[in-house]
C-alpha cells in the first residue's frame, strides 16, 4: 500500500516540475531551441539544437547539483555545430573531480565548491552558473578545469510582451572570457537571456523583449572604451577592473601552456 502511494505522489503534477522553453535566435531570427525539463528525483534534463544554415549543434545533457548549486555529475551526447559526435561526462566522487571529452581528460582533488565549465555546455549552464555565484561566499567560485569566477549585479528591468510584464536582473560574470559575459536571470533566479545581436537564447514567448535588453547589455559596457581617431583606450571605469582581467588571462594562460609545450615537442603545434 506504502508503495502504491508513493507512486501515486510521485507521478503527481505537484510532484513533476513543469518544462521550460527557450528559444535560439540568429540574427534575431528564430534558429532553435533548448527545452529544460526538470526530474521528480531532482535531476535536470536539456534538450538543445539550432540550425545555421544546415550546421549546428544537436545535444542531450543530464546533470545533477549539489546543495551549493555546483554540478555534481553532468552527462551530454549529440553532435556539435559541425555534426562531428559529442560525448562529455564530469562527476565529482568522494573529493575527486573527474571530465572527459573531445579537448581534454583529466581529474583534480576539490577541496570546496566548484562549477565545472563544459567542453559543449548548453545555454542555461550560464544561469546555474550565475546562481551558484550568488550563493557563493563573496560570490566567487574556483572553476574546473582551471580558473575563478566572479559575479556583480548590474541592473533591473522591467520587460514586456504583449499585455505580460517580468522583471529580470542582469549580471556580469567574470572569468570565462577576456570581458564580462552578460546573463539575465529571472524574480525567481532562473536563466531568462543570454546573448547578442547575432546569438541570443530567451525564454520563450519573450523574444520581443530582446531588444531592450540587448540595450540595456550595451549601455552598461558603455563607458569602458573610449576612441581617439584610430586608436583605442580604456576608461578608468575599465582600469578599475584591470585586476581582474589579469587574473583571468594568466589563469587561461596557465592551463594553455603546458598543453601547447607539450606539443611543440612532440611536434604536432600547427605554427
Amino acid at each position: 500500500m506504502r508503495s502504491i502511494l508513493a507512486l501515486v505522489l510521485a507521478l503527481s503534477p505537484a510532484a513533476v516540475a513543469q518544462e521550460v522553453r527557450y528559444r535560439v535566435l540568429l540574427g534575431g531570427n528564430p534558429a532553435g531551441a533548448q527545452v529544460t525539463l526538470p526530474q521528480p528525483d531532482g535531476e535536470l534534463r536539456f534538450s538543445f539544437e539550432f540550425n545555421d544554415r544546415g550546421r549546428g549543434p544537436k545535444l542531450e545533457s543530464r546533470m545533477r547539483l549539489a546543495a551549493d548549486g555546483t554540478p555534481a555529475f553532468e552527462e551530454t551526447s549529440g553532435n556539435d555545430y559541425l555534426k562531428k559526435p559529442v560525448a562529455e561526462r564530469f562527476s565529482v566522487e568522494g573529493g575527486k573531480a573527474g571530465w572527459t571529452n573531445q579537448g581534454e581528460e583529466g581529474d583534480r582533488a576539490v577541496a570546496g565548491p566548484a562549477f565545472y565549465v563544459s567542453f559543449w555546455g548548453v545555454p542555461e549552464e550560464l544561469g546555474l552558473l550565475a546562481r551558484a555565484l550568488l550563493k557563493a561566499p563573496g560570490g566567487s567560485l574556483a572553476l574546473l578545469p582551471e580558473g575563478e569566477a566572479r559575479i556583480e549585479k548590474v541592473g533591473d528591468q522591467d520587460v514586456r510582451a504583449g499585455e505580460r510584464s517580468q522583471h529580470v536582473t542582469q549580471y556580469a560574470i567574470t572569468g570565462l572570457d577576456f570581458s564580462p559575459t552578460s546573463v539575465w536571470l529571472d524574480a525567481d533566479g532562473r536563466y531568462f537571456f543570454s546573448g547578442s545581436s547575432w546569438y541570443s537564447v530567451v525564454r520563450e514567448g519573450w523574444e520581443d523583449a530582446v531588444p531592450s535588453l540587448l540595450d540595456a547589455q550595451d549601455k552598461a559596457a558603455a563607458g569602458l572604451m573610449v576612441v581617439d581617431g584610430e586608436f583605442a583606450a580604456a576608461t578608468p571605469e575599465l582600469m578599475a577592473r584591470a585586476a581582474d582581467y589579469r587574473e583571468a588571462l594568466e589563469a587561461a594562460l596557465d592551463f594553455t601552456k603546458p598543453k601547447f609545450n607539450e606539443e611543440m615537442r612532440s611536434g604536432h603545434a600547427n605554427m
